[in-house]
C-alpha cells in the first residue's frame, strides 16, 4: 500500500471518529439517564379484583379507589379486574358467563374489561372505572352507565361498545377470570379483592389511602402527610 494510501485510511478513520464519537457519547449518556430513572421509588400498584355490582365492591371503588386516586395518582399503578364468582361455559364462537348479580353484571363486567384494554391513558381508565362503578341506584341499563361516562371523559366509546357486544369482549372477561381463579395465595374469599404491589393486603378495603401511604417509599406526598 503506498503512503498516499495510507493517508487517506488515516483521514477517513479522523473523521468517522469525529462523527461517531458525539453519537457514543449520547449512547452512553442516555444509558446514565435510564439508569437514574430505575433508581427512583417505585410506585405502588394497587390490583382490584371486582365485581361491576357487587355492593361492596362499588363501594370500595366510590369511596377508597376514588379518593385516593385524586390525591396520590402521581404515584399509583391501578387495574381493576372485573370477573369475581362469575361461571362460564364455552359457546360457538366464545364464552357465555353467568353472574353473581345477574346478566347486567356480566354485561357490566365485560364493559370494564373492553374499556381497560381500549382507554390506553391510565388517568382516563380509572377515571372511567370510577365514574361506571359510582352510579348511583336505581342503576339503568350497563351501555348507558358506560355511554354517560365516556361523555364525561371523552374517549373512544365505539371502540368499547363493539368490543362489549363481541367475542372480543368475551375473550377479555374470560382472560380476567384466568387471572381470578390463578389467585391461591392466599385463595380469594371474597370481593373486592384487593394486592398492594402483588400481595393480599386486607386493610386496603377501608384504608387504602393509609395503606398507599405507609408502602410508599419516595418523598411524602402532601396526603400522607
Amino acid at each position: 500500500m503506498t503512503w498516499k494510501g495510507i493517508g487517506h485510511i488515516a483521514l477517513a478513520l479522523f473523521i468517522g471518529g469525529s462523527v461517531l464519537w458525539p453519537m457514543v457519547k449520547r449512547v452512553v449518556w442516555n444509558s446514565h439517564y435510564f439508569g437514574t430513572k430505575k433508581s427512583e421509588p417505585d410506585s405502588v400498584k394497587i390490583s382490584v379484583f371486582d365485581e361491576a355490582l357487587c355492593p361492596d365492591c362499588r363501594e370500595f371503588v366510590k369511596s377508597q379507589l376514588g379518593p385516593t386516586w385524586e390525591e396520590l395518582r402521581d404515584i399509583l399503578e391501578v387495574e381493576t379486574i372485573a370477573y369475581g364468582w362469575a361461571e362460564e361455559s364455552h359457546s360457538r364462537s366464545g364464552y357465555n358467563f353467568t353472574c353473581q348479580h345477574g346478566p347486567d353484571e356480566c354485561v357490566s363486567n365485560m364493559i370494564l374489561e373492553c374499556s381497560k384494554h381500549y382507554i390506553k391513558d391510565i388517568n382516563l381508565y380509572v377515571n372511567f372505572t370510577v365514574c361506571f362503578m359510582g352510579e348511583e341506584e336505581p342503576l339503568p341499563p350497563p351501555l348507558a352507565i358506560a355511554e354517560k361516562c365516556v361523555r364525561r371523559i371523552t374517549v373512544d366509546w365505539l371502540s368499547i361498545a363493539n368490543c362489549t357486544e363481541s367475542v372480543e369482549g368475551e375473550n377479555l372477561l374470560h382472560e380476567a377470570g384466568v387471572r381470578f381463579h390463578a389467585l391461591t395465595d392466599p385463595k380469594p374469599t371474597e370481593v373486592p379483592w384487593i394486592l398492594i404491589n402483588d400481595e393480599f393486603n386486607s386493610e386496603a378495603a377501608y384504608n387504602l389511602t393509609g395503606v398507599v401511604c405507609s408502602i410508599y417509599q419516595g418523598p411524602t406526598p402532601a396526603a400522607c402527610m
